[in-house]
């Protein structure tokens, strides 16, 4: 099978998605374009009164206006509802969200030529937990399998987006400069050099709140702006190397406005207009996984690495070990860690948690389930790791009892710790 390493970019606000592609041969990452070189689809879902078909995006506006059913922004219009209305039959969420993610991908792999996907990562600005478990069941129910999904935030794709360029674009650092109606947003990536792993970092700051791009036609405001712009970027570029700068974001299609910031942003660095830019890294993503040589160190990412000392027996010996449960840099939402252990006298687990960056680690002694009248060795349990966010883990400990001698109570015990 011919298939496509394929990144999904849910906009901020939810009004579009994008699809980019990574193209292994030519170790690039490439825009997915549909009819008339358009880039990005309307996430809008609706039908004909009466009717069973669905359509989406663009397709809504072929059809007769007062004769249609339509909801925008789908993921933003769901949130918090269980159930929606549309043409007197109740319709859940996730079921429109498989219906339109359904239709979008089918599209984009006949666009694409190809015959199916091997891995999928889907972006947007800040992962929801309950809207990527939806994404995660529809790639499910199409045959991706669970591997073979990710979901991931802006941020992260940014990252993953710099490391598929050449080194050339990054041997220093690279920024981003996006602008949108939801404001102007500053990325920045950073390579940490001497290390190895080696650190790659992303730091993301809101340089200006909600603006309506539209006025930016307006010569008194064109100004106004640019000298804005080019006062940030004086002050975030001062004293830095920087390879590449990097404008996407509707506020950059017509850059005419900004002169001054423009002339300042060039000198001396390659500066690239992006159409969809987290898409590309979502597509990067899908390709790179997880890359040994780096330690991806941005919000969405684990701070921490998670380790324990067991004892491990071969034959007559035994060897005290630390066994590490959770590294520092994989990604919350996928992060899970589940381990069996053979309790010795001890009622409680001892667990380090290392920061990274900070010099002391710190150690957490987890209560195990009070079970009575076991002998030493006797008491299995099952350890399990799992992050609510990126700096907050749950873990449970169970008890599983010893075979037919101890049979398991059930019994567990949980407790949350928050990293930062």
């Amino acid at each position: 099978m011919e298939g496509v390493y394929l990144g999904v970019e849910i906009s901020m606000g939810g009004a579009y998605c994008k699809a980019a592609y990574y193209d292994p041969e030519k170790k690039v990452t490439k825009v997915v374009y549909f009819d008339d070189q358009e880039y990005q689809i309307p996430m809008s879902i609706g039908k004909i009164k009466g009717k069973s078909e669905w359509y989406i995006g663009r397709e809504i506006t072929k059809l007769p206006r007062t004769k249609v059913s339509v909801i925008d922004h789908l993921p933003v219009f769901m949130k918090g509802r269980d159930k929606v209305s549309i043409d007197g039959e109740k319709h859940s969420g996730e079921e429109l969200m498989r219906i339109y993610m359904v239709k979008f991908l089918t599209h984009v792999i006949k666009v694409l030529g190809k015959d199916g996907i091997i891995r999928l990562t889907f972006c947007m600005e800040s992962v929801d937990a309950a809207l990527a478990d939806q994404l995660v069941r529809i790639s499910e129910g199409l045959g991706i399998t669970r591997k073979a999904v990710q979901v991931i935030n802006y941020k992260e794709a940014f990252l993953f987006f710099c490391l598929a360029k050449d080194p050339k674009y990054r041997r220093n650092e690279c920024m981003l400069f996006e602008l949108t109606n939801y404001g102007l947003f500053f990325y920045e990536f950073v390579m940490l050099r001497g290390r190895r792993p080696q650190p790659v970092i992303v730091n993301m700051i809101q340089l200006e709140k909600k603006f309506d791009v539209a006025l930016l036609k307006k010569p008194l405001i064109q100004k106004t702006m640019d000298e804005k712009f080019l006062e940030h970027a004086k002050k975030y570029f001062n004293k830095k190397l920087i390879s590449s700068v990097f404008l996407e974001g509707e506020g950059f299609k017509d850059s005419s406005w900004c002169k001054k910031f423009k002339e300042y942003i060039c000198k001396g660095r390659k500066v690239y207009q992006i159409e969809a830019i987290y898409a590309e890294g979502a597509a990067a993503n899908s390709w790179i996984q997880n890359d040994d040589q780096y330690l991806y160190l941005c919000e969405g990412r684990v701070p921490a690495t998670v380790s324990m000392n067991v004892i491990k027996q071969q034959g007559a010996q035994e060897n005290e070990l630390q066994l590490v449960l959770v590294k520092a840099g994989t990604n919350w939402y996928d992060t899970r860690s589940t381990i069996e252990l053979l309790l010795e006298d001890s009622q409680e687990i001892e667990l380090k948690v290392e920061i990274f960056g900070r010099r002391l680690s710190n150690t957490y002694k987890i209560a195990c389930p009070k079970v009575e009248n076991r002998p030493i060795k006797t008491t299995r349990v099952e350890l399990n790791i799992a992050f609510l966010s990126d700096d907050y883990l749950m873990i449970r400990i169970k008890d599983l009892g010893f075979g037919e001698l101890f049979p398991s109570t059930g019994l567990e015990t949980k407790e949350y710790i928050r990293l930062t």
